[in-house]
């Protein structure tokens, strides 16, 4: 009996799945295949689902589309001078859409005629060698993660001319 089973085992297999295939696309409920029951049931699940995610992704990307940029600007509250040092908070300004401040990152900063980094940048501090304008390249990020690129040109004053 073993030796039958071993040699027939596959056989017996393949006949029993034969025989579930024929069942599943031939087999009758409710006037449709078994299969067919089951493709709809399956396509209204996954209709049902798509229009949910969908509708909840669009929502959440038009209100991230509706949000402004942050701006960075120029205080503009004192006169720069050389040979004089300044905190970048004294000299810029990042706010985002509800008007929180925002941290700013100074990408790039440089003498605007000789294109020369007479600048001392450590940390938050900045430190004008010579008079000229400056330009400083600065980026701003909101919690949304929207980030803002500006150029902003800097005159700074020679000692002589206070």
């Amino acid at each position: 009996m073993k030796e039958i089973l071993n040699q027939y085992a596959s056989v017996l297999i393949v006949v029993i799945v034969a025989l579930c295939c024929i069942g599943l696309f031939c087999g009758k409920f409710q006037n449709k295949s078994i299969s067919a029951v089951t493709k709809e049931f399956m396509q209204e699940k996954i209709k049902k689902t798509k229009v949910h995610q969908d509708e909840q992704g669009n929502q959440k990307f038009e209100k991230f589309m509706q949000r402004q940029r942050p701006i960075i600007k120029y205080t503009n509250k004192i006169k720069l001078y050389e040979k004089k040092q300044y905190k970048i908070d004294e000299l810029f300004i990042a706010k985002d859409q509800d008007g929180n401040k925002l941290d700013i990152k100074i990408i790039n900063a440089y003498q605007e005629e000789t294109k020369d980094n007479n600048i001392l940048i450590q940390g938050k501090l900045i430190y004008f060698s010579k008079a000229g304008e400056y330009v400083f390249i600065l980026q701003s990020k909101d919690s949304y993660n929207k980030k803002t690129v500006s150029k902003i040109l800097l005159p700074v004053q020679s000692v002589l001319e206070r």
